[in-house]
Parts: structure tokens; C-alpha cells; sequence
């Protein structure tokens, strides 16, 4: 009786410890999401373009500068917007290098939106991201008073993105993190540019959160979170600001061996099933008296397959609806359960499965 009990309790001692592990792997998991979330906003410094007035003999209402941009002008689409009306603008002079010089009437904005993502222009940091797309702005702003001349404020609209878009087993999807910022080395306290409204749609994603943002500051990014299809490589994302628009591609993970395997069956939950039917093994060989080597492997090998198979079936059979309401956690506890309970008696409990799916009655 004694053998006996400790047999008992060494194998509670077992089940407790492994259930322990895998509650606590997808909550470590959520954690460092979390903190990688927190993070992204702060790890991002753009360098802006800075417009610096030039004495002109052009009229009051009229400010001339000058910079430098970022690529050739070639690379951008000139717009010049005013009153919530965008028209090509005309006024840009390029005078050396990427150096432009432009005029712009009190009240109008002057956008450089570029064509197209250029990967040779927007290398991958060593942080893992890489600049969606950047936008340059330079606005006049009217005269305060009677022989003043126009102000310029001038920032940089970028977004950034993980490259690739990284799948992520807890979602069941690609989830891409995407950090809009307003980036301005103006020297004026408050840059009438701001505050910038920016909406977002997609093309093959599943959601966007939030699909629009407001940004109220300069220097401080914003996060939005986009799930993409998981079977569509074409994923694309459009920015509408002003009166501009940028549409830029998300490279997506290759999907490898172990990606496809998560897209049947999560990490957390083959981890549950495995141990599960290992465990559902070695409760097997407590039945018998003979411990030899054959008979372990054999028996933890013929746990391990029955019980991961039978939680792929229960996933997917008819209790796939009761475990689609649960919450993460016990969906696990669930899996290792069922997997155990699967491994402990060995192949007959997988027949029984196989022919209630089919309709027919124990064999």
C-alpha cells in the first residue's frame, strides 16, 4: 500500500508540474508582447528635413525656402494643398544635390510624398524595422500682423513596420506592428501642422487597430496593430492624411515547417497535447509490473502520437465549437487533459474517435 500511494503521489507531483509549465508559457509570452509594445513608440528617431527661410524680393503673403531632401525630387510626388484642395505643385525649384527650394502662399501646404517604398532607401534598422514610407511638409502660415511675413513649420509623417511581418502563434496570424510618427526639428513651440489626423485601411488584412490616429505631438509615435491573411502574400496598408495617400506593401514571414505546423495547431497547444500523451504513457506502464526499455519507449512513443492526434481531432471534430469558447488558458488544461487521458489507454481511445467522427458506433 505504501509503494503504492507514493507511485500516486509522484504521478500527481508529475501532472501539477507540467500543468504549471504551460500556464505559465503563454503568459510569459503576453508579457514580453506587451513590453515590446510599450517599446516600439520610443525605439524610433526620425531625422526631419528643416526649411529655412530665404530673403526674397517675393510679397508679404509669400514665404521662399529652402532644404534638403532625403532622395532626389524625382522619387516624390509634389503636391501643394490649400483649403483642403490638392493640386501638383509647380513652385519647386531644385538648386543642387536633393536641395529644393519652393514658395508657398500664407495657408498652403507643400507635401514631397514618395512615389513608391524603396527598400535601397529604407534599409532594416538594427531594431528590425524598416521606414514604410516618409512624407516631408512644409506649411506658410499667414502673418500675425500688419509688415510681418509669413512663418514656415516643416516635420516628416513616417511609418515604420517589423520586416518581416512576424506570425504570431497566439493570434493564429501574421500581426503586424506599425509605429506612426511625426518627427519635426522646428524650433517653433507649436507647429501648426499639428495636430495630424491619419487614417488607415487595408488590402488582404483582417483587422486594423485603431484605423484612425491622431498625432498631437511631435517626436512621439503611435502604435497600430494590423492581423493580416494568413493565406494572402499581396498584404498592403494606405495612409490617408491631408490630402495624400501612401500605399506600401508588409512583407510577410516566409512560411516555414514550423509556421505551417503553428497554423494547425498553436505552440502553447502542441506543447499541452505532447505532454499530455506522455504523460497519458507513463500512466500505462503503472499498470504493469514490467519496466523494461522496449516497453517505455514503446509506450511513450504510442501515448505521445495517440494524444496529439486525438487533440487535432477534438480541434477540429465536434468539440471544436466548446473549445472555441474558452479562454486561453483553459483550452490548454484542456488539451493536456484530454491528450492523457488519450495516452493512457493507448490506441483503442483513437478508434473509438475515428469511428464517432464517421458516425459509427464502438468498434
Amino acid at each position: 500500500m505504501k509503494v503504492g500511494s507514493m507511485k500516486a503521489r509522484n504521478t500527481e507531483t508529475f501532472l501539477f508540474l507540467f500543468a504549471g509549465l504551460i500556464l505559465a508559457v503563454p503568459a510569459r509570452a503576453q508579457t514580453n508582447h506587451a513590453a515590446l509594445m510599450r517599446a516600439g513608440a520610443t525605439r524610433l528617431v526620425v531625422p526631419s528635413a528643416v526649411a529655412t527661410r530665404v530673403v526674397t524680393n517675393a510679397g508679404p503673403n509669400l514665404a521662399t525656402v529652402k532644404f534638403t531632401l532625403p532622395q532626389n525630387l524625382e522619387n516624390y510626388r509634389v503636391l501643394e494643398e490649400k483649403a483642403h484642395v490638392a493640386r501638383p505643385a509647380t513652385n519647386v525649384a531644385t538648386t543642387a544635390r536633393n536641395e529644393v527650394q519652393a514658395s508657398l502662399v500664407a495657408g498652403s501646404t507643400l507635401m514631397f510624398v514618395e512615389k513608391g517604398p524603396s527598400p535601397a532607401a529604407h534599409p532594416i534598422s538594427p531594431s528590425g524595422s524598416r521606414q514604410l514610407f516618409s512624407t516631408f511638409m512644409v506649411k506658410a502660415v499667414a502673418p500675425a500682423g500688419p509688415g510681418q511675413t509669413p512663418r514656415t513649420d516643416s516635420g516628416t509623417v513616417t511609418m515604420f513596420a517589423d520586416d518581416p511581418i512576424p506570425w504570431i502563434a497566439g493570434s493564429n496570424a501574421y500581426v503586424a506592428h506599425l509605429t506612426v510618427i511625426f518627427s519635426s526639428a522646428d524650433s517653433a513651440p507649436n507647429n501648426s501642422l499639428l495636430p495630424l489626423s491619419v487614417a488607415l485601411t487595408g488590402h488582404n488584412v483582417q483587422s486594423i487597430e485603431p484605423r484612425s490616429l491622431e498625432l498631437e505631438k511631435a517626436n512621439e509615435g503611435k502604435d497600430v496593430l494590423v492581423a493580416c491573411d494568413q493565406y494572402q502574400t499581396d498584404v498592403q496598408v494606405t495612409a490617408h492624411y491631408l490630402t495624400a495617400t501612401n500605399t506600401v506593401p508588409l512583407q510577410l514571414q516566409k512560411l516555414t515547417l514550423p509556421v505551417m505546423t503553428q497554423m494547425i495547431i498553436s505552440k502553447p497547444m502542441l506543447f499541452a497535447a505532447l505532454v499530455g500523451g506522455l504523460i497519458g504513457g507513463l500512466l500505462r506502464l503503472f499498470k504493469g509490473s514490467k519496466w523494461g526499455i522496449k516497453r517505455i519507449l514503446h509506450f511513450l512513443a504510442e501515448g505521445l502520437t495517440v494524444g496529439l492526434v486525438t487533440v487535432a481531432l477534438l480541434l477540429a471534430g465536434f468539440l471544436h465549437g466548446q473549445i472555441a469558447e474558452l479562454s486561453a488558458q483553459p483550452q490548454l488544461v484542456l488539451a493536456f487533459a484530454l491528450a492523457a487521458a488519450a495516452g493512457s489507454v493507448g490506441a483503442h481511445f483513437l478508434d473509438q474517435a475515428v469511428n464517432h467522427l464517421r458516425g459509427k458506433g464502438p468498434g
